[in-house]
């Protein structure tokens, strides 16, 4: 690379840097060109790869296609789509927007958190290996993905009999006008390259800013996959997540590759998660992506202990109910004394105005139980009776009860009580296999609540 090259080239990445910092909405513009870099040069160079395959192929003659022909028409495509031809082909783009992606992630932390992120040496090395890992990962394709598909084709090809001249026909017709792995999988590699470097810039950003735990969020709608839904809410500590950052760039510095997947694992199995404790996830487990095309984040989490003015000598202790949410957003189940303290406190629970209970008595309740008297003395009795079940949940952030009394079929009579207002919610029939519903933060999870009334009085 020239001097004017490299000038150029920092030129570049100073200009970018102040965009980060001036530019609130920096994240998807970067997200959206490396999304278009990567796509646009994967294709052009896998034209020109197709291209001088072609020639290569025309160069053999005519005549039956026989596998010896497969090795040159490989070694003419592995010019253009081999590791060493992409690295230098997306070398500048990758380089310049994954220091400026890093740095958005640093920056919203330091925006959430009011504190100025600053760079130390071990940050700017850390950097570093995470834009050469990036573009090193971009260079692997060839190893981990389109040779195997080109190999594939050449081996279809020839077991189909064709001729070299029917073969060149072919191969202009699978690749025209694109790579030979098809747009999706450059928006793939570049939406994963993407989301991990931003989360690695937040992690910094986490750090620098002396955030002790991190809430994950995942964006919730029709297309949440199982694996984010599964993670989504659990309160993990920091120091987890720079664990498996370092462990991940340990890895990719040295180029171990089979380490690096280990260290940060992409769950393909939709289930892998679900229903598994916090401090049971397994390895590799921490920030995300957590799957290929993740749009889970992190977040700053502060619970009540740390709501005190910055300078205040006061000290505030976590909450009951501050401990009991940190443990159903981590999937855990209540202590049997804990089920208790949360049972007495929800015997105190009340509807939390009477147009509400008879908006739900209306609703949900008048063909089962009558009048509004009956309605909330209903709701009452159960959350008292020793043989109800109890489940706990989290829906758009706050923490529920929920009481349930067996009815015939299957069915129960549920009772939901917002555990920090500690106001009853509603009333109504559902089946006993449908507690949770697509909206809920965390699903139900059972509680040792059974006679447990029963048990302590």
């Amino acid at each position: 690379m020239s001097a004017a090259d490299l000038l150029s080239d920092a030129v570049d990445l100073r200009l970018m840097r102040q965009v980060v910092i001036k530019d609130a909405k920096a994240w998807q513009r970067l997200y959206d060109e490396l999304r278009d870099a990567i796509t646009r040069t994967a294709n052009e160079q896998g034209r020109e790869a197709i291209i001088e395959g072609l020639d290569r192929l025309r160069e053999l003659g005519p005549g039956d296609f026989v596998a010896a022909d497969r090795a040159p028409i490989l070694a003419a495509i592995r010019k253009h789509m081999g590791g060493p031809a992409l690295e230098a082909a997306m070398r500048g783009p990758v380089l310049r927007l994954s220091d400026a992606i890093f740095r958005v992630g640093a920056d919203e932390i330091g925006r959430a958190t009011g504190v100025d992120i600053g760079f130390m040496r071990p940050d700017l090395d850390a950097l570093d290996v995470i834009a050469e890992g990036n573009l090193y990962w971009v260079g692997n394709s060839w190893n981990s993905h389109v040779q195997d598909k080109m190999t594939r084709a050449l081996d279809d090809y020839f077991r189909a009999g064709m001729t070299r001249e029917q073969l060149a026909q072919r191969l202009a017709e699978d690749f025209a006008g694109a790579s030979p792995m098809g747009t999706g999988y450059w928006e793939m590699l570049a939406d994963h390259t993407a989301t991990k470097t931003r989360e690695m810039g937040r992690v910094t950003g986490y750090e620098r800013a002396a955030v002790e735990y991190v809430q994950v969020r995942a964006h919730l709608d029709e297309h949440t996959t199982q694996q984010c839904r599964s993670m989504h809410g659990r309160v993990i500590p920091v120091s987890k997540l720079s664990q498996q950052r370092d462990d991940y760039l340990a890895a990719i510095k040295t180029r171990d590759l089979v380490s690096a997947k280990e260290v940060w694992v992409m769950h393909r199995d939709a289930s892998a998660l679900a229903g598994i404790k916090t401090g049971d996830l397994p390895p590799g487990t921490a920030s995300p992506p957590y799957h290929f095309l993740c749009r889970t984040i992190t977040v700053a989490y502060f619970s009540a202990r740390h709501q005190v003015p910055v300078g205040s000598t006061a000290v505030v202790e976590q909450t009951e109910v501050d401990r009991w949410q940190s443990k159903t957003f981590n999937r855990e189940p209540l202590s049997r004394k804990e089920t208790e303290a949360l049972i007495e406190r929800s015997k105190t629970a009340r509807w939390s105005s009477p147009d509400s209970m008879a908006e739900h008595l209306e609703k949900h309740g008048r063909r089962h139980w009558g009048s509004a008297a009956g309605y909330g003395q209903a709701a009452i009795d159960i959350i008292r009776r020793g043989d109800r079940d109890v489940h706990v949940s989290v829906r758009r952030g706050r923490m529920k009860a929920l009481f349930t009394e067996r009815r015939r079929k299957g069915a129960v009579s549920l009772v939901v009580v917002d555990v920090a207002s500690n106001q009853i919610e509603t009333l109504h029939i559902r089946s006993a296999k449908r507690l949770s519903s697509i909206t809920d933060d965390v699903p139900a999870i059972k509680q040792p609540a059974r006679g447990i009334t029963k048990w302590f009085h």
